[in-house]
């Protein structure tokens, strides 16, 4: 306690959700991550942070262990990764410290999401509550995991202006879904929605559809809770996953008419592709190993590059346009 009392003494839980592997407790703009298993790796995936930016990370009582974003602290837009080589893991109650910008109690779930009611207002797993089975997987940016009625996941919605709303859910769902049913709730209102099978040309359960519901939410003006809920029988085997859900007010609605009908008006003639006939595709980065010899710094490789024997090649093919990648992933 004397070594590590700071990260217990005056703090609250949180702001994150304790898990098998870490449980979180704040205060004054610094998280503490007391890392209770790295499951044998190197690494731990703590929930997305992207709205502000975590300044510094080290070791509780480690000073050789320092480091900003980037360094043992890793910001994506699928998960706050915290590196730590294996030597430094003590195997009891590792505590890693994140400064990080503004409060941290906004990061709790559900976080709030301060809406615009002019536009459409979009709801993700990353400022969701859940509650029961779901969870939300950062990478894939979905939910999923509803194993029985009554699992549900929340969103803290704040507005300045009260409409009816409508909803389209955004999901994947295998054979197996087809049938299941979900309410979504707002105070004393609710819609009602069946799965279908969507497509599934990416595989079962990734192929993914936005769906308009039939009807309307009552949204005040102030703040709500939205809950998106699992009802009625769950079917063994049964996958649905939940990508978003959007709410779209009376002024979104025209907005997005008006902006499709620019969209139209203003979209380039295709005409030149379809007298093209085809074309080719190039995929050329830092990756890309020449015919002969070792791979040349990308600087180089650039510099060397037969432009004219590439023009020679295209002509032979009888291509009507070319689609070159110079950058791909990584660079």
């Amino acid at each position: 306690m004397d070594e590590n009392g700071e990260s217990v003494v005056g703090t609250r839980a949180g702001p994150f959700e304790p898990t098998d592997h870490y449980v979180t407790t704040y205060r004054d703009g610094r998280i503490y991550v007391h890392v209770l298993d790295w499951n044998g790796k190197n690494n731990l995936l703590l929930p997305a942070v992207t709205d502000r930016v975590v300044t510094n990370a080290w070791i509780m009582g480690d000073e050789a262990v320092d480091g900003s974003s980037w360094g043992l602290a890793r910001q994506h837009p699928w998960g706050l990764l915290l590196v730590l080589p294996s030597e430094f893991h003590s195997g009891v109650d590792d505590i890693v410290v994140l400064d990080i910008e503004g409060d941290p109690a906004e990061l709790q779930t559900p976080r709030l999401v301060e809406a615009d009611p002019s536009a459409v207002v979009r709801l993700f797993g990353d400022s969701a509550k859940m509650s029961g089975g779901p969870c939300h997987l950062p990478a894939q940016d979905w939910i999923e995991g509803w194993k029985t009625p009554g699992d549900s996941a929340s969103w803290k919605v704040s507005l300045l202006q009260a409409y009816d709303y409508t909803v389209a859910i955004t999901y994947a769902a295998g054979e197996r879904a087809a049938g299941a049913t979900f309410e979504i709730a707002v105070g004393s209102g609710e819609l009602v929605w069946e799965v279908r099978e969507t497509g599934a040309w990416l595989g079962e359960e990734q192929g993914f559809e936005k769906i308009p519901l039939e009807g309307a939410l009552r949204l005040p003006a102030g703040t709500s809770t939205i809950t998106l809920r699992r009802v009625g029988e769950v079917k063994r085997g049964e996958v649905v996953r939940v990508h978003s859900l959007e709410l779209i007010s009376p002024p979104a609605q025209q907005a997005m008419i008006v902006a499709k009908a620019r969209a139209r008006k203003i979209r380039a003639g295709a005409d030149w592709l379809v007298g093209a006939k085809y074309g080719v595709m190039f995929h050329w980065s830092t990756t890309t190993q020449p015919l002969r010899g070792p791979q040349k710094p990308y600087p180089e490789a650039v510099s060397d590059f037969d432009v004219d024997a590439l023009v020679d090649i295209v002509t032979d093919t009888g291509a009507g346009y070319v689609v070159f990648t110079a950058v791909h992933g990584i660079m």
